[in-house]
C-alpha cells in the first residue's frame, strides 16, 4: 500500500491513539476505536465533546491523585487525549451550570488544573442566551485553538445531567 493509499484506508482500520507520559513517568497508550469515535460523547457542549474512558490512577483512593481522568475532548477538528480532566473539575462546572440556570450565576466555567482544555459561557441577554468559549489544544506548548459559540438555557439541564452521569460513574475520592 502506498502512502496516499494508506491515508484513504476506512477509519475501521485506523485507531485515533495517543502515548502520554505523567509526571509520575507512567506510561499508557489511550486508543479510541472507530466505535468509540463515533459513540455518543459523555459532555457535550455546542462543539466540544468530551468522552471519560477511565481513571488514570483506578487504584488510588485520595484526591490529589484518584480523581484524574483520562479522557478525549474534541472541538470541531481539534482533539486532545489524556489525564487532563478530574472528577472535581467536573462537578465544579455540573454547580456552574445549576447556578446559572437558577439565575444566581451570570457565568459558566470549566477551570481545568491541565492547560489543554478551558470552557466558559456567559449570559448575553435576558432571553437565556449564552456566548461560549472553548480553548483547547493537544500541545500546550506549540499550539493554541480558540472557538465561540451560542447556546441557550435550555441545553443546561442535559449538561448537569450528563456531568451527574460521569460523576455516578467516577465519584470524587477522598478530600482536599
Amino acid at each position: 500500500m502506498t502512502m496516499g493509499a494508506r491515508a484513504f484506508a476506512p477509519l475501521a482500520l485506523r485507531a485515533a491513539a495517543a502515548a502520554i507520559t505523567c509526571s509520575a513517568n507512567l506510561r499508557y497508550v489511550l486508543v479510541m476505536t472507530d466505535r468509540e469515535i463515533r459513540s455518543q460523547p459523555d459532555i457535550e457542549v455546542g462543539h466540544l465533546k468530551i468522552w471519560v474512558h477511565n481513571r488514570q490512577f483506578p487504584e488510588v483512593y485520595d484526591y490529589w491523585d484518584g480523581n484524574w481522568l483520562n479522557v478525549t475532548v474534541r472541538c470541531r477538528t481539534v482533539e486532545a487525549h489524556g489525564a487532563i480532566l478530574t472528577s472535581p473539575e467536573i462537578h465544579g462546572f455540573a454547580q456552574s451550570c445549576s447556578a446559572c440556570l437558577q439565575g444566581s450565576a451570570q457565568v459558566v466555567e470549566l477551570r481545568c488544573t491541565e492547560p489543554n482544555l478551558d470552557l466558559s459561557f456567559r449570559k448575553s441577554d435576558n432571553l437565556g442566551h449564552f456566548t461560549g468559549e472553548v480553548r483547547i489544544t493537544p500541545d500546550h506548548m506549540a499550539e493554541r485553538h480558540t472557538y465561540m459559540f451560542d447556546i441557550d438555557q435550555s441545553f443546561l439541564p442535559t449538561i448537569i445531567r450528563q456531568c451527574q452521569d460521569v460523576l455516578a460513574t467516577y465519584p470524587i475520592r477522598g478530600k482536599p
